[in-house]
């Protein structure tokens, strides 16, 4: 069995861009970061989208975070999430919002089966920045 280190692994890139949109700082420097159009770079092209380990610009460049440096912005805004897999073998994944007026977490638990924990755990970003943030 194949473990993800969360702290390694990156979201993909249209999680990137949207991240960017809604605040997620922009890492300068030596950081992952995707780039969000084409680019030439001596003698070879980057495309959008391609994967590189340095941060240009904002022109250039969004901010490629971990799993990990996800969660943490999260958490400062009282938004915990984590994926699971079932005894079927098919990945889930929880979120638990803190950021409400009443002193319940609400919990959103998504029923739908993932193939792998990468997928479980972008689909789970995605819903946050979507209808969360």
């Amino acid at each position: 069995m194949k473990y993800i280190d969360n702290k390694k692994i990156t979201v993909d890139y249209r999680i990137a861009v949207k991240l960017k949109e809604k605040g997620f700082e922009q890492i300068r420097g030596e950081h992952n970061s995707y780039l969000i159009k084409e680019k030439e770079f001596a003698n070879d092209i980057g495309y959008k989208g391609d994967l590189i380990y340095f941060y240009i610009d904002d022109e250039t460049c969004v901010t490629a975070p971990t799993i990990y440096e996800v969660m943490e912005w999260m958490s400062m805004k009282d938004i915990y999430f984590g994926c699971h897999k079932d005894s079927y073998g098919a990945w889930h994944f929880d979120i638990y919002n803190y950021n409400i007026n009443n002193k319940e977490p609400r919990l959103v638990h998504n029923v739908i089966n993932y193939d792998s924990k990468m997928v479980a755990y972008n689909t789970c970003i995605e819903y946050i920045l979507d209808y969360m943030l």
